[in-house]
């Protein structure tokens, strides 16, 4: 068992989505029961697609990480469908533990965003949630903060949000 695992490519050396694959089964195949941070640091300024998001969101769901508190997916090019898959992995059955959630420098916009707000609501440890540089507007805010059934994000002690298209 892994308490850390950290992966990242050299500058304009994206992940290739055999990479994403390969760590997509590898946190689906339920023997990280200790991860506790997962870091994925891209460094490109290549345009990316989401199917690498998609493999890795894959795994999440089906391998339930249950000491997972920090994941950081950094300028990995994440777009809404990339948004909309890591959405549905990110429960309380998958990520109990989770508490710092990094998703800055992507791609997410307004309608990543808003899939993801449902999930973000119902992670009850979720204390830090970075989501600067990633083309969101008022729209987007919006739909985080809009009040739904429960408390809107009840134990988030800080949201960063800089450099994004909100007034």
């Amino acid at each position: 068992d892994a308490e850390e695992l950290l992966l990242g490519a050299g500058f304009n050396k994206p992940l290739t989505l055999a990479h994403w694959r390969t760590l997509g089964m590898l946190v689906g195949c339920g023997s990280l029961s200790t991860l506790e941070t997962l870091v994925i640091e891209i460094f490109t300024d290549d345009n990316g697609d989401d199917e690498g998001v998609v493999s890795l969101a894959d795994g999440l769901r089906r391998g339930r990480l249950p000491s997972l508190r920090l994941l950081t997916l950094g300028n990995a090019r994440i777009g809404p469908q990339g948004a909309t898959a890591l959405a549905s992995a990110l429960t309380k059955q998958a990520v109990p533990s989770l508490w710092r959630l990094f998703l800055a420098d992507n791609q997410i916009g307004d309608a990543g965003l808003t899939a993801l707000a449902p999930a973000l609501r119902q992670l009850p440890k979720l204390k830090i949630l970075r989501l600067f540089k990633n083309q969101i507007t008022d729209q987007g805010l919006a739909s985080l903060l809009a009040p739904p059934t429960t408390g809107v994000l009840p134990s988030l002690l800080r949201l960063n949000l800089i450099n994004n298209q909100i007034t």
